[in-house]
């Protein structure tokens, strides 16, 4: 719990989780992700939000998946590297509520010209 408290520190303050659990079996040389449970979502979508701006690699947050939501970014992402391996120029993947797209990366010059 403290670990988690000094982890949340830098990004402000929130409520205490309801629960904190270690994901995965136990390895050498390997930390586990943490899954933190709050009350209610609100006080979870608070510390997501927060992370938007979190520079810091080493501790990020993401929001659990369902499994149609993991099967969906996977085949996003499959489609990405097919179209881009037939040649497409300047894909990349966007999100829009937390839900991947697949779209054109114009840089700012480009657009000048």
């Amino acid at each position: 719990m403290k670990k988690v408290e000094d982890i949340l520190l830098p990004l402000g303050t929130f409520p205490n989780p309801k629960k904190i659990i270690r994901v995965g079996l136990p390895r050498d040389n390997y930390d586990r992700p943490l899954k933190i449970v709050y009350e209610n979502e609100k006080d979870a979508n608070e510390v997501l939000r927060s992370n938007k701006n979190n520079n810091n690699r080493l501790h990020h947050f993401r929001p659990d998946l369902t499994n149609k939501q993991r099967e969906h970014i996977k085949n996003v992402k499959i489609e990405l590297k097919d179209r881009t391996s037939q040649g497409e120029l300047n894909l990349t993947l966007r999100y829009k509520n937390n839900t991947p797209y697949i779209t054109k990366n114009y840089s700012k010059t480009s657009l000048k010209n």
